[in-house]
Formats: structure tokens, C-alpha cells, sequence
């Protein structure tokens, strides 16, 4: 049997198909011996009746009748030498096969594939299919042989079977064809026959079953590799095939339940945004529950602001890529991994957004949906293995080495559990696993993240390298290819890693304002009262509600008016609610106090609480920690550092840092950077007024400190006249430069959201009186939260007729209505608001606005608002019929005009309250000749004041020049200016 075992291996065959071999070749030990025997024992056994011959006569009759017996029956070949034939070329191929063929191929691949518990490495992939066809050959040609052989019994060689009985018929010429008493004819009989034909027919019946399970076999392989393709891989079909390598497959199994019953459990609730012990564990909310999906787009917006400025919260409606060329909205969770315009099959993913806009929250997400088979719940489960893994849990003072297998034992909720055996499972199916790393931009060693700095080290799974060599060497494949691999970064972390490893780029845009209103909802938790008085007053305050489309600033306004609202009746209306991002600040940090501190436990919150000297004091070192870590660009604090604040509620514990086997440190962030920033503001509020306005005026163009400002000024407000003047001196030098850089723009919007935080209208007032009348602010990203600053610092500006230019910002339908307010009260008479993605909604708003008395707009500039409609237009074009409609300059410049909207537009011209005098009409698919002929046909009408006309369009021909000259010669056309480009007219007209 050993012997044996040495020809026919058993790692180059199946289980089975070793089985078959293994039983075949022993059947044809025994039917060989069998019929041998009955071979011997044939002639011996073969009788005729020759009786009254001589003995001599008979002896030599009966070897001639049974030479015709076996010319008869077992002619060409005898049984016995067709049967070893029939086991032994099977046998034969099955050794050609595993000798000959695959041999060298397979025992390399086997010494191989052997785990390495001290040096475990991924094991070969070899992608050919040489030992799979070989081996499916060799089926065939053992199927082919049964086949032949079975025929060649059945039909050729043995179709007549072995008679028992055989009549003789003597040939003359004999010894005995002389004699008198011979016969001619003689019966005879062969007594092994019977044993012969039933060994024939076992033979035949082992030949065919044999036959049908090599074809089953046969089928089997075809339909796994027709399913799966890199079944037939040498390496895959050796370990799964031969080697039989999915019997041990219950340890990873096993381990992969273990992972996705206690991701389940870590990642159950939502972290509160302040720990209360016991209190807190009551009333935590389930993840499925509050999580909402945020809106995810492909690249990256292209706005220069972002790429220019390094500081990140800048707040402003951002739910839109700046172009859609080539960008996709990202629907589901699943489509992050699935083939679309930018990329075929992406594995690695880039996931951008600014603080809080839910890029923690959604890889969380992530890691309980595989857990819970719903990331790939209509087809087939891509990913077997997912980890999760926190940058800032790598946070060490020097530069820490780890192998691949530590990274998988430090991934969350893994707690060490990745044994060996589950590591080389991993190295060897790295397709199989999603590995996803949280807060790139948390990473104090994100600057190595280079290919440069990753070169250093070798590719081995075992070797240990710093955390940014290992990410790096993940992105470009070195280490496990074909893993997926999804990073999560704010865009100011953007220039330490090298975009281009990423296949795929997506940005969170953040909530809608109808998912922040249901967020609101959720958060409530059934409550309707408090839901709707919350939501009444986001949405009624647009600097707030803006604010809201980053899902962390939702759920602090929520938490923090919640609290405001709670102790209230349902019918009282007594509580006022803060509208001013300080103010929403200074009550969340007086409520993460309060909530915390043992001191407040078990009285009323009403937000305006003093502090005690020992919370004071712990603030006050919390403040000056924050500043450093700004001016350090820190995020993470070692525990010497905030030794006597952790129990204030503002900070949070990270995963201990491992200095050593046996050596941790405790590390310790701020719960969120935005109250990072607002607590190192409350500090450097303290400072002398003259030392504070140093701070402003030079830091206000670094973008870690705009937020921080912004604070300041709202912290300061009643007090230090001698600070709030360095803001005043940055916007007055911004604005009466006679042409601002960008940058200056951008300060001045800044410092008039201080003065707007800063709250004294006398102030604001009495600074004001400086400013000339153009105030440009164009190409500065403004949002609805900024229109509400901008209009609040336009309020108070002398009467005079100023200039406002918005060009190309992000004002939508929020900022128009927050501009009507200011158009109601006098506002600009000038108004420029080209490309700023407003609709029906916000022209709708600045309708009215227009149509009231006090408002003194003249110029209006609406050019490339495409989202705008016809009808919303048509409201436009009625309002210039109202008599306190002032607008003398229009310009509808790429807006969606229709044959309706110049019919309008020519009745309003010919009313008596008209008072239009120029109008532009870029529209160059819009205007024909019979167009401009209904234009001409207004401008003989008495009261149509047009003096000039800005017309483009490649439709207008000569006919529409002479409709223009026959215009000009009536005697109530008052035209002095117009202006023809992009046309069809030729130089004679």
C-alpha cells in the first residue's frame, strides 16, 4: 500500500478522484488474478465426449475442439489479457498523469502552501491553468478508455459470451480419421465458462461505473469553473482540490463570526457627545436608528478655496460638486465598491470631508453593515474579512514599528484576536478583506505617507515599519494586492498623501436640508413637540441652519436646544433660543458641564449658570491646551497634558499607544475640534485688548485660526473697543482697496462675520461710515449662513448708494431670502449675483423684495442662474409693472428665456410704470428674427424707456437688423446703445 501510495499521490488528485483511482486499480488486481486462474484452469477443465476413441485419439481431439472454443470465443485476445489491458492503461494514464505531468508542478506548489507559523507569508498565486486542464484531460482519457473498452467487450471482442456447451466438428487429416468409431461431431463442455461470462459482465458493469462517476467528476469541475473562474487557477485548484484545504476552513469561519458578533456589539450604539456614566448608558441611541445617509459625490469639488486654504470649516451650503463633469452620485453604501464612469473596479477609495461631515460615522457604518451581510445583500458576499482602523490610535511620541500581523490585532473591536491560522488566511485570499482607515488627517505621521518614505522597507508581512510604510505599501499593492482599501481624510490632509493610489475619490457633501430636518426628527426620538420647536428655530435662522449640513453641528444644535426646550411646557413659549454661533457654543459648553460635573447633577438646566473657581479653572487650562495644539497642529494629547480635565465632558479617551510589548500610553483628544477652537478662543478672549488686536490682524489670513476669531469677536463683544478695532482695520483694508486680491475678500467676509458675532450695532454703525459704494465680495465662496453677516453689516452702513457684487459664490435660494431682507430696508442699488445656483425660490424673494417701497434697487444682474425657470421669470418681468419698482438695468444674460417670457417681458416695457432703460439678453439658442421683430414692435411703444440693448445669438440674421432699423426710425424709440454679437449677420445689410 505504501508503494502505492509513492505512484499514485494523493495531492495530485482529488479526494475522490483518488478514491476512484485507488478502488479502480484494486479491481483490477482482482479481475486480473481471477481470470488468470480461470485461464489455468480452462483447458484442464474443457471435456468432449469422445467415447470408443483410443486415449491417444482423444487427448489430441479435445486439444482441437478447444482451440476452436477459444477461436470461437476468445479470439483475438483472452479474457484474462483483455482485462489486465483494461485496468492497467487506466492505471497507466493515472501514472503518466501524476509522474509525468503535474508532478513538478504540484509538489512546489504544496512546499509552498505550507503555513509558516514563525515566518507566515502569502503563499503563491499562480494563475495558470496547466494542472487543471492536465488533470481534466486525464478524466477524459480514463472516461474515453471505460468507453472503449466497454464497446470493444461488448459489441467486438465478447459479444456471443462464454458457452458452457460447444459442439465439436472434427476436421479430417486427423490421427483418428481412420477410424471407424470416430464421430464427426462432438459435444463438449467447458465448465469455467459460466464463471468466465459473470466475471465478463463484472468487468463491464465496473468498466461502466467507473466511467459514470469519472464523468461526474468531469461535470463537477466544469460547473466550478464555469461559476468561478480562478477555480482552474494552478493555485487555487491544488489547495481546494488536492489539497483539500477547505476542510480546515472552520477556524476562520469560526473566527469571522467572532468579528462580526463583536463588531455588532462595539459599534451598537452612537457615541454620546458627553459621558455621563450611568445616566448617559440610558439614554444612548442605537446607530441604525439615527444614522442618515449623507450625500457622496465622485472627485472632488473644484473649488480653489478649499485647495488654497488649509483651514477646513469654513461653513457654507456645500451639497453639490462645483462641476458634475464626470462626477456620480454615490447612492448607497454598496455603490462606493462597485464599477461606475471613474473607475472600473475600485479597491482603493479615497473618502474626503471636512470635520464632522460623517466620515467616522459612515466607516463605522460600514464595518456593521458587512457585519450584518447587508453591505452586498443582492449579490454574492465580496468581502469575507473587514477591519477597521482608527489614525489616531497610532499616535506615538517616536516613530513606532509594527508588522502587518500587529496592524490586523490593533484594528477596532479586534482586541488581539487575529491568530496565525486567520492570518495566513489572510495573506493568502487578500481580495476577500476590507481594510478601513478612519482620519488620515489624524495621523501625526501623515507627512510619511509617501512612496518615497515606504521604499525604505521591504514587502514582507513579517518585517516591522512605521504605520505610514504599511498603509502606503497596502495603496500600492505591495503588501496583500487586490485588498480593498477605503481612507477617510479632511481635504487639509490632502497634500501628505499621494492622491494618485487611490482609484476611486469621493466627497461628502453632508445633509440636505430635508435630511436635516429628519435627522431632527430621529434625534427627538418620537418627541414631536421638541422636534418641531427645534426645527422651527434652525430653519427660521439661516446662519444656524446652514451650518447644519455637517451632520456634527445637527447633532450639537440638538443636543444643546433639547436641553433648552425640556423643561419647558409644551404651550410655553419663554425660552429664547440662541441664534449666533457663539452663543450656540457658549450654551453647548455650558451644557457639557453641566451634564458632567457632579456639582450641577440634580438641578434644572437653564443655560446661564455660573461656573464655579475649579471649573473655571479647568477650562481655563483646557483653553490653553487647545491654543497650543492649533498653533502645534496637534489633535492628540498625551495624558500628563490634561492631567486634572478629563473629567470635564470635553475630552474623550483614544485606544492606548503601544511603546513597547509590554509598555502603553494613554492619549487623549478635545471631543470635537470645533470646541477645540472655541475653548482656545475663550482664552485668548482674556488677553489685553492691544495684544488681542496683534492677534487679529495677523493670523486673520491663517485659515486655523478664521474660526477661532470668529469666537473671539463674539466673545468679546460689549468689552475691548481697542480689538474689535483690528477687525474693523482688516475689513477697511480689504474693502477700500480700489481691487482686492482673493485673499483680501475672503478676510473681509471673515471679519464681517466677526462683527456680525461681535453683536453691537452701534459699533458696526459707527465704523461704517468710511466705506465707499462698492462693496465686492465676489468669487469668495459665500453661503447663506455669510449672506446673514453681509447683510447684517450692510444694515448699518450710511445712506448711500453702494454697490454689492456676489459674483460666482454659493448664495442659493438661503442667501436671496437673507438679500430681500436687506432689499426691503433700502439695501444696494446695485445688485450682481451671477452664478450662484439660486432657483424659482430665491428669485421669488428677491421679487418681492423689489416690489417693495423703501427698496432702492436699480441694477440687477441675474446672468447664468440656469436652475431659474420660466415661470419664476414671468414673476420677474410683472414685477417692473409696479409702480414702486425702481430697476432701470437688467440683465438676464444664459437664463432659460422662452417666447412667454419676452411676451411678458414687452408688456412690461410697455406699461406706464415701466422704467427699464437697459436690458442684456445673452441667450444665443434663444433669439431668432421673429423674436427680435416682437422686441422691435416694443420699442415703438411710447413708453418703453429701453436706451440700450445687449443681444447674442447665432440664429439673428439681416432680416433682424432691418426689423432694428425700421425701429430706430420711429419717433418713439428711444435706443441710443445696441450691441449685436455671436449672429448670422453678414457684413452688407
Amino acid at each position: 500500500m505504501e508503494g502505492l501510495k509513492e505512484f499514485l499521490t494523493p495531492t495530485r488528485f482529488s479526494l475522490f478522484g483518488y478514491i476512484v483511482a485507488i478502488v479502480y486499480f484494486f479491481a483490477g488486481v482482482v479481475f486480473v488474478g481471477i481470470t488468470s486462474k480461470l485461464r489455468l484452469n480452462e483447458r484442464r477443465t474443457f471435456l468432449c465426449d469422445f467415447s470408443g476413441a483410443q486415449p491417444a485419439d482423444k487427448l489430441f481431439l479435445q486439444a482441437q475442439c478447444f482451440d476452436k472454443y477459444e477461436q470461437h470465443y476468445n479470439s483475438p485476445l483472452p479474457l484474462y489479457v483483455f482485462v489486465l489491458l483494461n485496468f492497467a492503461t487506466v492505471i497507466v494514464v493515472c501514472l503518466v498523469y501524476s509522474w509525468c505531468c503535474v508532478k513538478s508542478r504540484v509538489d512546489k506548489l504544496q512546499a509552498a502552501v505550507i503555513p509558516d507559523a514563525e515566518n507566515p507569508r502569502p503563499r503563491p498565486r499562480v494563475e495558470t491553468r496547466c494542472i487543471f486542464f492536465l488533470y481534466f484531460l486525464h478524466l477524459v482519457a480514463r472516461l474515453s478508455l471505460g468507453i472503449i473498452f466497454a464497446v470493444l467487450q461488448n459489441f467486438m471482442f465478447y459479444s456471443g459470451g462464454f458457452q458452457v456447451a460447444f459442439v465439436c466438428v472434427s476436421l479430417n487429416g486427423t490421427k483418428s480419421a481412420s477410424s471407424a468409431k470416430s464421430k464427426p461431431i462432438t459435444y463438449c463442455h467447458n465448465s469455467v465458462a459460466s464463471e468466465k461470462g459473470t466475471c465478463a459482465l463484472l468487468v463491464l458493469a465496473v468498466n461502466v461505473i467507473f466511467a459514470f462517476l469519472v464523468f461526474g467528476e468531469i461535470v463537477y469541475l466544469v460547473v466550478r469553473a464555469f461559476r468561478r473562474s480562478k477555480f482552474a487557477s494552478d493555485s487555487e485548484f491544488c489547495a481546494n482540490y488536492f489539497f483539500h484545504q477547505s476542510v480546515t476552513a472552520l477556524t476562520p469561519v469560526c473566527s469571522r463570526q467572532r468579528m462580526k458578533r463583536r463588531i455588532l456589539q462595539e459599534t451598537e450604539f452612537l457615541e454620546p457627545l458627553i459621558h455621563c456614566g450611568k445616566e448617559s448608558a440610558n439614554k444612548r441611541v442605537s446607530l441604525d436608528e439615527i444614522f442618515l445617509d449623507v450625500i457622496i459625490y465622485t472627485g472632488r469639488a473644484t473649488d480653489e478655496f478649499l485647495r488654497e486654504c488649509k483651514r477646513h470649516l469654513i461653513y457654507d451650503f456645500y451639497l453639490k460638486p462645483e462641476s458634475k463633469k464626470g462626477s456620480v452620485e454615490i447612492k448607497t453604501r454598496k455603490d462606493l465598491f462597485l464599477a461606475n464612469e471613474d473607475a472600473d473596479n475600485p479597491r482603493k477609495i479615497l473618502i474626503v470631508g471636512r470635520p464632522g461631515i460623517g466620515k467616522s460615522l459612515l466607516c463605522r457604518k460600514l464595518l456593521r453593515d458587512w457585519s450584518k451581510g447587508e453591505l452586498f445583500r443582492n449579490i454574492s458576499e465580496r468581502f469575507k474579512y473587514a477591519f477597521l482602523f482608527q489614525f489616531r490610535s497610532f499616535y506615538a511620541e517616536t516613530t513606532e514599528k509594527i508588522s502587518l500581523w500587529q496592524l490586523f490585532n490593533r484594528a477596532a473591536c479586534m482586541e488581539g484576536t487575529v491568530d496565525h491560522g486567520l492570518f495566513q488566511e489572510l495573506l493568502d485570499n487578500p481580495e476577500t478583506i476590507l481594510l478601513v482607515f478612519d482620519g488620515l488627517d489624524e495621523f501625526k505621521d501623515q507627512s510619511s505617507c509617501t512612496a518615497n518614505e515606504a521604499a525604505r522597507f521591504g514587502n514582507s508581512p513579517t518585517e516591522e515599519m512605521p504605520v505610514s510604510a504599511l498603509f502606503v505599501k497596502l495603496l500600492q499593492g505591495k503588501l496583500l494586492p487586490d485588498v480593498t482599501v477605503v481612507t477617510s481624510c479632511r481635504p487639509t490632509a490632502l497634500e501628505s498623501v499621494e492622491v494618485s493610489h487611490f482609484e476611486r475619490t469621493v466627497e461628502i457633501m453632508g445633509f440636505t436640508e430635508e435630511k436635516a430636518h429628519k435627522y431632527v426628527n430621529k434625534y427627538c426620538q418620537g418627541d414631536g413637540h421638541t422636534a418641531a420647536r427645534i426645527w422651527e428655530h434652525l430653519s427660521s435662522n439661516l446662519h444656524l441652519l446652514s451650518l447644519c449640513y455637517i451632520p456634527v453641528n445637527c447633532r450639537i444644535f440638538c443636543y444643546f436646544l433639547k436641553e433648552l426646550i425640556k423643561p419647558s411646557p409644551p404651550d410655553a413659549g419663554s425660552v429664547i433660543l440662541p441664534t449666533r454661533l457663539t452663543d450656540v457654543y457658549l450654551g453647548a459648553l455650558r451644557l457639557f458641564v453641566f451634564s458632567h460635573y457632579p456639582e450641577f447633577r440634580d438641578k434644572p438646566f437653564r443655560g446661564n449658570e455660573n461656573f464655579s473657581d475649579s471649573v473655571e479653572k479647568t477650562l481655563t487650562d483646557l483653553g490653553s491646551l487647545a491654543r497650543r495644539g492649533i498653533e502645534e497642529g496637534r489633535l492628540i494629547f498625551d495624558k500628563e497634558e490634561v492631567a486634572g480635565m478629563t473629567n470635564c465632558g470635553l475630552l474623550t479617551q483614544l485606544p492606548d499607544a503601544r511603546l513597547s510589548p509590554v509598555e502603553f500610553k494613554q492619549r487623549f483628544s478635545f471631543i470635537h475640534l470645533t470646541l477645540q477652537e472655541f475653548l482656545a478662543a475663550r482664552e485668548i478672549s482674556k488677553m489685553d485688548p492691544a495684544e488681542l488686536k496683534i492677534f487679529i490682524t495677523s493670523n486673520a489670513e491663517d485659515p486655523k485660526w478664521q474660526l477661532v476669531i470668529q469666537f473671539v469677536a463674539g466673545l468679546i463683544h460689549g468689552k475691548k473697543m481697542e480689538a474689535i478695532e483690528g477687525i474693523v482695520s482688516c475689513l477697511h483694508d480689504s474693502l477700500l482697496s480700489k481691487s482686492p486680491s482673493r485673499p483680501s475678500r475672503r478676510k473681509a467676509l471673515l471679519m464681517m462675520n466677526c462683527l456680525y458675532e461681535y453683536n453691537d450695532a452701534a459699533t458696526v454703525k459707527r465704523q461704517n461710515r468710511d466705506f465707499h459704494g462698492f462693496i465686492q465680495l465676489w468669487n469668495c465662496n459665500v453661503t447663506p449662513a455669510d449672506c446673514t453677516a453681509i447683510v447684517y453689516f450692510l444694515k448699518h452702513i450710511e445712506p448711500l448708494n453702494y454697490y454689492l457684487e456676489l459674483t460666482c459664490n454659493s448664495l442659493g435660494d438661503g442667501g436671496c431670502k437673507e438679500l430681500s431682507k436687506l432689499l426691503k430696508e433700502g439695501g444696494p442699488v446695485k445688485l450682481v449675483i451671477p452664478e450662484n445656483n439660486i432657483t424659482d425660490q430665491g428669485l421669488i424673494a428677491l421679487v418681492e423684495a423689489i416690489s417693495a417701497d423703501s427698496c432702492k434697487l436699480k441694477k440687477l444682474n441675474l446672468v447664468k442662474n440656469t436652475s431659474i425657470t420660466p415661470e419664476a421669470l414671468g414673476l420677474l418681468c410683472e414685477s417692473l409693472k409696479e409702480r414702486s419698482c425702481k430697476l432701470t438695468h437688467l440683465n438676464l444674460g444664459g437664463l432659460q428665456l422662452t417666447d412667454n417670457v419676452l411676451t411678458q417681458l414687452c408688456e412690461s416695457l410697455q406699461h406706464v410704470n415701466s422704467s427699464l432703460t437697459y436690458l442684456k439678453m445673452t441667450n444665443d439658442d434663444f433669439w431668432t428674427d421673429a423674436l427680435i421683430l416682437k422686441l422691435c414692435e416694443t420699442l415703438r411703444h411710447p413708453n418703453c424707456q429701453l436706451t440700450a440693448i445687449r443681444i447674442s445669438g447665432h440664429k439673428i440674421t439681416n432680416q433682424g437688423v432691418h426689423y432694428f432699423c425700421e425701429a430706430l426710425e420711429c419717433k418713439h424709440c428711444k435706443l441710443t446703445l445696441l450691441n449685436l454679437t455671436s449672429n448670422r449677420i453678414t457684413a452688407v445689410v
